[in-house]
């Protein structure tokens, strides 16, 4: 990914969070100047917490790939999504994907 500026001045710098995060994931990610390197999956057999930065795009984005992926993931702060798609949870439930939320 390049020339992306203009993402870290969202609701969260998307490059910081996104490359935080994709870490946990096992994800080789290496960001230079203004280049962005994602490299593959590697796995990772640990329960991963996610932190969405207070980014509700960034926290659906990290919950499908780690459906996508079948890991176990614990989301700290779900309830930011509400800001775009209040539903998101509920229709990942509606179709099948098995969801623990805790308050």
């Amino acid at each position: 990914l390049k020339n992306y500026e203009r993402l870290i001045y969202k609701e969260s710098d998307r490059i910081f969070a996104m490359a935080c995060e994709l870490k946990k994931f096992g994800v080789i990610v290496k960001e230079e100047g203004n280049l962005l390197s994602v490299g593959k999956y590697h796995g990772n057999n640990d329960p991963i917490i996610i932190y969405p930065h207070n980014d509700h795009r960034v926290c659906m984005a990290l919950v499908i790939m780690a459906i996508s992926y079948g890991c176990e993931v614990v989301v700290n702060d779900y309830k930011v999504v509400n800001k775009s798609y209040s539903d998101f949870f509920n229709d990942l439930e509606r179709i099948g994907v098995k969801l623990e939320r805790y308050e």
